[in-house]
């Protein structure tokens, strides 16, 4: 499957799903790095490069998102407690 329209240098395409908590929103990458959006502005509030690629979907539980780390060696979880 051929992705369409241009990536800006710097950037990688996004493919995992977004996740919504409180005022953030949350997506990543293939070279990790997970981005938490203003959910009102769509301004990068932070970012956080992970220890591998990241190509599937966070879970939440209370204050605290995990993400599958799966393109590492070997494959990781990473906890983040929200702010």
């Amino acid at each position: 499957m051929a992705l369409a329209g241009p990536v800006t240098p710097g950037y990688y395409r996004c493919v995992a799903s977004l996740e919504v908590v409180n005022d953030l929103v949350f997506t990543a990458n293939f070279v990790g790095r997970i981005f938490a959006l203003d959910r009102a502005t769509g301004a990068t509030a932070w970012t956080w490069d992970a220890p591998g690629g990241i190509h599937a979907w966070p879970a939440v539980a209370g204050d605290t998102i995990v993400w599958p780390i799966g393109l590492a060696e070997p494959p990781r979880l990473v906890a983040l407690r929200l702010p």
